[in-house]
This record gives structure tokens, sequence and C-alpha cells, in this order.
């Protein structure tokens, strides 16, 4: 009968240990590898620190088969219905650990903020986004695309409608638009390649806030 010590049994030559006297959940080692046969594959609780310290530290996580081909992060347990957020930080040269980017229960997405408002904010002292591409074949771009309908059934824009802008918004009471830059439907749309455009700059004049 295989020893058991506190609800933990030792396999006699075997090598895994088991946590309910049952080979259906063990802890064992093979190939270099720790491998957990459970539900949860591994549940910790507390504020706990996995470190390895071979000048490369990676967190690996495999596709579960060919079938599914994605590695999924979730934050918060699956029975339990509480927001979660997942938060990722780094730490610096002077050994100070700050959360620097943020998925919030909603979706949205913080850089350098933990309280996004929209579906990306970024916050920084030298807040800025850059985009480069070394070949000829495509030019660093932005996109914005607007359609009816859906994303996965799309419908023609009409005139009027706005497919873009740009607002830059400064703080005097509260946020306000000083300017924009704003790209509208100028016309009437045709299913083919016709799709008139206006590119609108808009200002603020100085007292008519």
């Amino acid at each position: 009968t295989e020893p058991a010590i506190r609800g933990v049994c030792i396999a006699s030559g075997a090598s895994y240990i088991s946590l309910d006297n049952t080979t259906a959940n063990r802890i064992y080692r093979t190939a270099g590898q720790l491998q957990i046969d459970t539900t949860e594959k591994l549940y910790v609780a507390g504020s706990t620190v996995f470190g390895a310290h071979d000048g490369s530290d990676v967190l690996h996580i495999n596709r579960y088969s060919s079938g599914y081909p994605n590695a999924v992060i979730y934050a918060g347990d699956s029975d339990r219905d509480v927001p979660v957020s997942l938060v990722f930080g780094t730490r610096n040269a002077s050994g100070v650990v700050a959360d620097h980017v943020i998925i919030d229960p909603d979706g949205n997405v913080g850089i350098g903020t933990t309280s996004p408002t929209m579906d990306l904010a970024v916050v920084g002292s030298a807040m800025g986004i850059e985009r480069y591409h070394a070949t000829d074949t495509y030019s660093p771009a932005v996109m914005m695309r607007k359609a009816g309908g859906t994303e996965a059934s799309p419908s023609i824009v009409a005139d009027g409608e706005l497919l873009g802008s740009i607002r830059f918004q400064g703080w005097t009471d509260t946020w306000r638009d000083g300017a924009n830059i704003q790209a509208e439907v100028d016309g009437t749309p045709s299913s083919g390649a016709d799709l008139p455009t206006a590119l609108t700059f808009l200002t603020t004049p100085d007292g008519t806030g």
C-alpha cells in the first residue's frame, strides 16, 4: 500500500506524487518537465513569485491541439462572477516595480494608466506611437475604417458620414476639444471604387469656450 501523508501519496517505485491516492491527480517529473494531471493544472493562492535565474526567463504557453491553435491567458476564476483585470508590470534598474499595461474587465487597454476609459488609452510624459517599416512595399500607416452593418457583413457608407477623426484636447475645467481633423463622405458612394471624401480641419478661436 502506498503510504499516505496528509492526503498526499508517494508512489512506490514511481516518479510521481499522488494528491488523492489515485493516478488521476498526480504530479510527476518527466524529461525535465514538471507535469500536473488535474483539472486546474496549477492553482496558487497568495502573493507568489515564480522566477527562473538563467538570464533569459521565459513563460511559454503551448497550444492545446492543432484544432485549437490559440495560447490563452484568462484573468479571474471561471466559477466566480467577479470583474478582474489583467495587469503587466516590470521592474526598473532601481528595483522599483510598477504596473505599465492593463486590460480591464471590459477589454479596454491602458498603457501608463490603470483606468482606461476607451479601447486604448496611452498616458505618459513622453507619449508617442511609432510605426516603422524598412521596405518600400508598405509605408507606415494608421488606418481608420467605417462601414454600416457589422464587421463580418459590412454595408456601404452614406453621404455625410464621418470616416474617422483625430481630436486634440486640452484641460481647462475639463477636457475640451481644441482642434479636430476629420474625414467625411462628401457625396453618394457607389458599390465600386467611388468614395468621394472631404478632409476638414477644425480649430477653436480665442474667446469661444
